[in-house]
């Protein structure tokens, strides 16, 4: 079968001394689903520094050449590349994801078996255009299975990201894992705890959008990709907080869109230390800061009037605070009730919500201090210190957000009269 081919990568395999592969997911998703993927994976019997030079000669940037594990990666600007050499990596008991020892082979077999799973271990031959299977991994595509290169417990043992990157890849394809990889998955869960936070949070941000990795992801791969982490015990062991709520955890991350989707699953730390608890999870990972600042906003303020029980002027002053973040909250609220109900209906305290912000952007309430009728060089006329312009800003913008039709005159009347 004839793959798709940049014709720089077709160039580029005729003028080095061995034949050049694509391996990985380039080959697996055209397979599987005729579609050509961003990232490409390169294979073969050539050295670094050959492939270096050669793919320089030829239009491309060697952006870095490692040449004790083999390899490069380049970029034209628009192809982006790794290149590996064949080899067989060698690696101790534990979690490492570099391997302790690198052997140099000419076989693509022995390359093959060094790889993680049989479907992203099939090779297309660029200058030959063929397919080349050593493990048998076409028939797992075709069958839309997601098995390990050899036993699993070998292959999961020794790199504790793999744990992970079969979550993901379920995720991602839609493929189903077999038991013989969920087993080894489970058998080898603790030795997540040996790989770095950065590359354990790349992996659950990958995971919680897998639905949009590609055209054929599923709907609901976020939710599968998690479900697997929880079936071979990686889950329980990266949020302990979750485990007594994780049903409920997993309802909401299923139907919560993909930015609200973090702190959707943290809604599951049980208790009325839930923040505490969400805070103490995310400090673990390397989320950015915004990220870990939104996410225990909204795990801190999810629930707010979810029973339609609070004053309308304290909704109003809530929005006017944090409007910003009000979106995200209300479809934060949403998932959670579809969590809760099982009913595909509207939250009602989402519905209560939104009446009340279109009330106040229709009346013209205040949702900044920009917004406000009254300056601060307003209240310096009035013989206002410098020091009590704040203070009496927000008495002003809480007036204002409470009942926008108020006149200037009357809040000057209601500051003047107040100490202050």
């Amino acid at each position: 079968m004839k793959i798709p081919v940049p014709v720089k990568l077709e160039i580029l395999s005729r003028n080095l001394s061995d034949k050049l592969f694509i391996v990985g997911g380039y080959v697996r998703n055209y397979l599987a689903e005729g579609f050509i993927s961003d990232d490409i994976d390169l294979a073969g019997n050539i050295t670094a520094e050959e492939f270096s030079r050669v793919a320089e000669e030829n239009g491309f940037n060697a952006v870095a050449t490692y040449p004790r594990t083999g390899t490069v990666k380049i970029t034209d600007g628009e192809i982006s590349c790794e290149f590996t050499r064949f080899r067989k990596d060698g690696y101790s008991a534990g979690g490492r994801h570099s391997p302790d020892s690198v052997v140099f082979t000419d076989d693509i077999k022995t390359d093959a078996l060094r790889r993680d799973f049989k479907c992203n271990a099939v090779y297309y031959d660029v200058d030959g255009g063929k397919i080349v299977d050593p493990l048998n991994g076409v028939s797992d595509i075709e069958n839309r299975l997601l098995d390990t290169v050899k036993n699993a417990e070998l292959v999961l043992c020794s790199d504790g990201l793999r744990l992970l990157r079969l979550a993901r890849f379920v995720a991602e394809t839609g493929f189903s894992p077999t038991d013989n990889a969920v087993t080894g998955a489970r058998k080898y869960a603790e030795n997540i705890k040996d790989i770095a936070s950065e590359r354990i949070t790349e992996e659950i941000k990958k995971i919680l959008v897998a639905d949009k990795k590609y055209p054929f992801s599923p709907k609901n791969g976020h939710y599968v990709g998690f479900s697997v982490m929880e079936k071979t015990g990686v889950l329980g062991i990266l949020f302990p907080e979750i485990t007594e709520n994780l049903s409920f955890s997993l309802k909401t991350l299923s139907v919560a869109e993909s930015d609200i989707r973090l702190a959707a699953f943290l809604l599951g730390a049980s208790g009325s230390c839930r923040v505490e608890k969400a805070e103490n999870a995310l400090s673990r990972f390397k989320f950015d800061k915004k990220t870990v600042k939104e996410t225990l906003f909204l795990v801190n303020n999810y629930g707010f009037d979810l029973n339609c029980e609070e004053k309308e002027e304290d909704v109003r002053l809530f929005i006017a605070k944090n409007v910003k973040m009000l979106d995200k909250l209300l479809r934060l609220n949403q998932a959670g009730y579809l969590a809760e109900t099982d009913r595909a209906a509207d939250c009602p305290a989402v519905m209560r919500w939104k009446a009340i912000f279109k009330k106040m952007k229709d009346g013209g309430a205040p949702f900044s201090l920009r917004d406000l009728p009254v300056t601060a060089s307003n209240l310096k006329e009035m013989g206002f210190a410098d020091r009590e312009i704040g203070n009496a800003l927000e008495k002003i913008f809480v007036l204002c957000v409470k009942n926008p039709e108020i006149k200037v005159e009357e809040i000057k009347k209601i500051l003047l009269e107040e100490p202050k």
